[in-house]
């Protein structure tokens, strides 16, 4: 959405400000959370690095911060013993 509103011209700052109002720290988590488990589940069938580069690559083209996509993929796989 960032870069979505950068092209369009708005400036920086105050598309980080709209977009921490809209989607604050917490709601992005869950969001992130909700979206990993539903591509962990469709790559079940592969080996864990696998599926957590291509879980980690879909969350980050969806345009969430790589290190909350890479920490959020991670903690799932260790919760859930894979």
């Amino acid at each position: 959405v960032a870069r979505e509103l950068a092209e369009k011209g708005i400036a920086p700052e105050i598309a980080n400000e709209l977009l921490e109002e809209r989607y604050p720290p917490e709601k992005e988590k869950q969001i992130v959370l909700k979206l990993a488990q539903i591509r962990l589940a469709r790559y079940q069938n592969l080996d864990q690095d696998r599926r957590i580069r291509r879980t980690v690559a879909f969350l980050t083209r969806k345009g969430f911060n790589t290190s909350l996509a890479t920490r959020v993929v991670r903690a799932l796989i260790e919760r859930s013993g894979d």
